[in-house]
């Protein structure tokens, strides 16, 4: 959706009149980064009316809460990246790392048939199916990328191209994955 601080005061206001005020915990790390993205959306969140009470801690604590379900937003990566079927197991409910708890049949449904095709036009109308389900439902707000590089001697070859054990091209250092086993020296 476009942004519209007046539609969303709006909504919060409607909320405020039904169900009460709006406010809730956003955990996050402890990294000054983390915390300084935490503020960002709090101040934003606070221009519409929502009260938003942050809570910082160790990453092994955020990830336990998340793993328990005990969280009502919290700051998380590791979504997203390459293939489409790469989210599976975030999006599908059978999977136990599905952590929002969000699923719908339709989803499950999208994501089996996207899976299981190899057609690439196939499998883009199937997740096409994904991504609407998830733009009309917004378990998760995506707000940046991490982007990742490797530096290295101009005679190290291999980091850029290489085959995955099936044969098909591989994805260079996509989620910070390239195999060493394809790297080699220049001579």
């Amino acid at each position: 959706p476009e942004y519209d601080l007046e539609g969303a005061k709006a909504l919060i206001a409607e909320y405020v009149a039904e169900k009460g005020p709006v406010e809730f915990e956003f955990a996050g790390g402890q990294d000054p980064f983390i915390v300084s993205l935490q503020e960002l959306y709090q101040s934003m969140w606070s221009e519409i009316g929502a009260t938003v009470n942050i809570v910082s801690r160790a990453q092994s604590e955020n990830i336990s809460a998340v793993i328990a379900g005990d969280f009502q937003v919290v700051l998380w990566g590791g979504i997203g990246g390459g293939d489409p079927d790469n989210d599976y197991v975030d999006f599908h409910s059978n999977t136990g790392q599905n952590f929002s708890g969000f699923n719908t049949p339709e989803m499950d449904a999208a994501l089996d048939a996207g899976r299981a095709l190899t057609d690439p036009d196939a499998r883009k109308e199937q997740y096409a199916i994904v991504q609407q389900i998830l733009g009309e439902n917004v378990p998760f707000i995506w707000t940046g990328t991490n982007q990742y590089g490797l530096i290295t001697a101009t005679d190290v070859m291999g980091l850029a191209d290489f085959d995955l054990p099936d044969g098909t091209p591989g994805q260079p250092i996509t989620g910070q994955v390239f195999f060493l086993k394809d790297v080699w020296r220049l001579q």
